[in-house]
């Protein structure tokens, strides 16, 4: 029996995008950081299979922050490779839904999917509790 071959994938995190592009977080271009990221991401010899962006997403969850997010991350989604996302404590549900997957929020719906690349199978819950720290995840 052969073992299955190796699913390589990238996960970025806290990624903290802010809603200008003069806007700091604690002094450090947020924007700039993750597109140096993503380009070298996109550059790397061996392409992952896909990518897990999780929160926090944006700092204070403002739907221009979503959008900068979404066009950051492009160049991912144009070199073929699939972008999940994960919602942080910083999140907010519907700028996340309106902006990023085009649709309305339906309290209490949460962003939560399995998806299946490369023979790996993937499940992201969204464990946020609007302003709150802390996280959950019930029963549904």
């Amino acid at each position: 029996m052969t073992s299955p071959a190796p699913v390589m994938f990238v996960h970025i995190t806290d990624t903290h995008i802010l809603p200008s592009p003069e806007a700091r977080y604690h002094g450090v271009d947020t924007a700039a950081t993750l597109r140096r990221v993503v380009a070298e991401v996109v550059e790397l010899e061996t392409r992952p299979a896909f990518a897990l962006v999780s929160g926090d997403l944006t700092d204070g969850g403002e739907p221009e922050a979503y959008a900068r997010l979404a066009g950051i991350l492009q160049p991912l989604r144009a070199a073929g490779m699939p972008v999940l996302h994960a919602l942080g404590n910083h999140d907010n549900r519907p700028a996340f839904w309106a902006t990023i997957l085009g649709r309305s929020y339906q309290p209490p719906e949460r962003h939560r999917h399995a998806v299946e690349v490369g023979g790996l199978r993937l499940i992201v819950l969204d464990s946020l509790i609007e302003g709150e720290i802390d996280g959950e995840v019930g029963d549904d």
